[in-house]
């Protein structure tokens, strides 16, 4: 077999390819280069790394760091917050009595006093011995008071109201460390003293903030005037003492009422009665019976 002679081209290039080789420089190995080039490229970007941390200024972070805070702790922190007022809110839910007193069934209701605050509620009509309101106040609550008195009161269409029953209750301690406290109290009378039945109620301190009337916001970021309360329900306001409630208008049924026990009594006569006694139709009874006795 003949053997094949490659074109003259080839050889050349193997040649070639060969003296190449035989010129080229040794390899440098590629950890070494890597070392070199970050010696010499990392130098001048560590020194100005270096300088800008001496150009930082190194302080503790607060725990409230790239945090949005509560309104109310926000509130405090921008210095906006006077005081904070603690009231107490109490739910009067019903009442069970062992007597019912009079000839016809009781019409209560209950009075409540925490320190100088008073509160009133609506009248349980012909409820006897099982009377229900389910309403709820709120006391405005100092550091120096700690007993809440409550009284149950029986309302007299003719005479005078009469007292029911009655209870003197220390606050809790578990309401002031912040729980809320649903219980039956004992009621004192005319049977003995925690003889008279019982009352439900459940009670909580609720805190309020009052703002600094000199602190101002921007209109983007406006604060509200006056207490932050939670929303709730409606919850009727508690007259303090010593302030007036606000006259109670004269109606056709107030003189009707009066007009039937005294029919001969002028209807002039009895409305201006009433005035004079802010709409208390058992004032104004008991006041025509002193004349008619006197007479």
């Amino acid at each position: 077999m003949k053997p094949v002679t490659p074109p003259l081209g080839w050889q050349f290039l193997v040649v070639q390819s060969y003296a190449h080789r035989r010129t080229i420089q040794p390899r440098i190995p590629l950890a070494k280069m890597a070392t070199d080039l970050s010696v010499t490229e990392a130098t001048p970007s560590a020194t100005s790394l270096a300088e800008k941390r001496r150009q930082c200024l190194l302080c503790p972070l607060p725990n409230d760091f790239l945090r949005v805070l509560p309104y109310n702790e926000d509130l405090r922190a921008r210095g906006a917050v006077q005081k904070e007022e603690r009231y107490l809110e109490l739910v009067i839910n019903e009442a069970r009595l062992v007597k019912n007193y009079g000839l016809t069934a009781m019409n209560p209701y209950c009075r409540v006093r925490l320190g100088d605050a008073r509160y009133e509620t609506q009248t349980a009509m012909s409820s006897s011995k099982h009377p229900v309101w389910n309403e709820v106040c709120r006391l405005p609550l100092r550091s120096d008071t700690h007993l809440l008195s409550i009284v149950l009161m029986n309302e007299g269409l003719v005479l005078s109201d009469s007292k029911i029953a009655w209870a003197t209750i220390p606050l809790p301690q578990a309401i002031l460390e912040g729980e809320c406290v649903d219980m039956w109290y004992e009621l004192s009378g005319k049977q003995g003293e925690d003889l008279e039945g019982t009352i439900h109620l459940a009670m909580r301190i609720r805190t309020v903030l009052r703002l600094d009337p000199s602190y101002r916001v921007n209109a983007a970021c406006a604060v509200p005037c006056g207490p932050l309360v939670p929303p709730t329900s409606d919850v009727p306001s508690v007259v303090a003492q010593g302030q007036q409630q606000p006259t109670r208008p004269i109606t056709a049924e107030d003189i009707q009422a009066i007009k039937e026990v005294f029919p001969s009594i002028q209807d002039d006569t009895i409305q201006t009665l009433l005035e004079s006694h802010d709409g208390n139709r058992d004032e104004v009874t008991s006041e025509l019976l002193r004349m008619t006795n006197e007479t």
